[in-house]
């Protein structure tokens, strides 16, 4: 007999620092107000699935946070061919460009007081005329396109002696590196095609570098592990949500073929991921039906670009200070008058 109180504690002792910085910081109960939202069959079920999906790392505590900026750092310096950590941040920019409450800010604070600690180095000294190399830090890469933006706009500004940075990136006089808990595989490809095109160089294809703990491997090949939320084919819902969609693109990629992935390394089962993936699916399409003015961002398996005719980006991977609204709707979306209260509230989202 399965014990539903055992597995929320279980889980609990995973996630219990969500929010923790925040004045409604998460608790056990939370858990199991959030699970007695779903049908009761599927209840105990789905706190075993999920579990199971938590002991794979898709979880960043804040403790493990501070050990992967730092295990992160080390990674770069050498992959950028330092032997010297000092020489690579007297050479080294990190962006501090997204708002105050954002990821990067509270990132870059952690790793200041990291490497202040260890090193006795300051990030981001003075001496622009030295910098070689820019880092972007961020928790994760889901759809690509605040990095992309933010990337985009830094290449059009001139440096201290007027050159643009796109021309010093074309010429190879300095390297970008994207540096996250978690990324995306098929945004990666993503940015890298739509910078060579925007800036007319093989380049970019290489631009920027990407770094980072944990890859949600969703480029569609034959290899691929698709460690996401992605459906097999389903005729009712095609024929009923989700022939409602109005986007265009990537039709063809909205559900996983037959026999993919070839071996299942990240749910517990082949039959387990099928029944996980429907619960998330149907339970999100149910919260949708409640929203009187949709977003057509919003999808039930997470917010995509809303010409993207699928059922979500399906992002698996949770921090303590905040999740992407990439997830599936179920583990984020709060709004009691649609009869559902999300186990990871959002911050500075709405």
């Amino acid at each position: 007999m399965v014990n539903l109180e055992e597995l929320i504690r279980d889980i609990f002792s995973i996630i219990h620092d969500y929010h923790c910085d925040e004045s409604a910081q998460l608790k056990e109960e939370d858990v199991a107000n959030w699970i007695n939202q779903f049908d009761e069959k599927d209840r105990a079920f789905f706190l075993q699935e999920f579990l199971h999906l938590l002991k794979q790392g898709i979880y960043i505590s804040k403790e493990q946070a501070k050990i992967k900026l730092y295990d992160n750092l080390l990674i770069l310096y050498k992959k950028l061919g330092y032997s010297d950590l000092s020489r690579f941040i007297k050479e080294t920019r990190f962006f501090n460009i997204q708002k105050e409450g954002k990821s990067q800010p509270e990132l870059l604070k952690i790793l200041s007081s990291l490497l202040n600690e260890k090193n006795g180095l300051l990030l981001n000294p003075n001496g622009e005329r030295l910098i070689k190399n820019y880092v972007y830090l961020d928790d994760i890469i889901a759809t690509g396109k605040t990095v992309r933006k933010d990337l985009n706009n830094w290449l059009q500004e001139k440096d201290v002696d007027g050159v643009i940075f796109a021309e010093k990136v074309k010429m190879g006089a300095i390297q970008c590196v994207v540096s996250t808990f978690c990324s995306h595989t098929w945004a990666e490809s993503n940015i890298h095609w739509i910078f060579k095109c925007n800036y007319g160089s093989e380049v970019f294809l290489k631009f920027p570098i990407f770094i980072a703990s944990y890859n949600i491997e969703n480029s569609v090949h034959p290899s691929s592990h698709l460690n996401f939320a992605y459906p097999h084919y389903n005729k009712e819902i095609a024929e009923s949500y989700f022939s409602t969609l109005t986007g265009s693109y990537h039709e063809d990629k909205a559900f996983r073929a037959i026999g993919t992935p070839k071996t299942e390394v990240f749910y517990s089962t082949p039959a387990n991921r099928e029944r996980f993936e429907n619960i998330m699916l149907s339970k999100g399409i149910g919260i949708l039906e409640k929203v009187k003015q949709k977003n057509p961002a919003h999808r039930p398996l997470g917010a995509t670009n809303p010409s993207n005719k699928t059922l979500g980006t399906g992002t698996l991977f949770f921090t303590w200070r905040n999740i992407s609204n990439t997830c599936p709707l179920i583990f984020w979306w709060d709004n009691p008058s649609h009869g559902w209260k999300g186990l990871f509230p959002l911050k500075n989202r709405g």
